[in-house]
């Protein structure tokens, strides 16, 4: 009987750490942000360029009728005078 009550204690005890546990690092889903893509050009076999609104390391490619987000590497802007990505300058000012 007393082993009985010992592992009723023990298996209570760890019940009651994983509910702890699992209440106290629980934290809220990450929310995704997702851009409104533009407004391309359709029909159309030529590839446009278009800078991303708020955030000058993106950019948004057209091709078709459809759009494409991309990110330009490693701290580099997208310049969109010479539709490519460059060095950060006073050609691009971020919201």
């Amino acid at each position: 009987m007393r082993n009985l009550i010992i592992c009723s204690l023990a298996l209570a005890f760890v019940a009651f750490s994983l509910t702890e546990a699992a209440t106290t690092t629980s934290s809220p889903p990450p929310t995704h942000y997702t851009p409104k893509p533009p407004r391309c050009p359709y029909p159309s076999d030529v590839i446009t360029f278009l800078p991303f609104d708020g955030d000058c390391t993106k950019y948004w490619e057209c091709y078709k009728g459809n759009s494409y987000l991309y990110q330009c590497p490693g701290g580099l802007w997208w310049h969109q005078t010479i539709s490519v990505c460059d060095h950060p300058g006073d050609y691009c000012a971020q919201n």
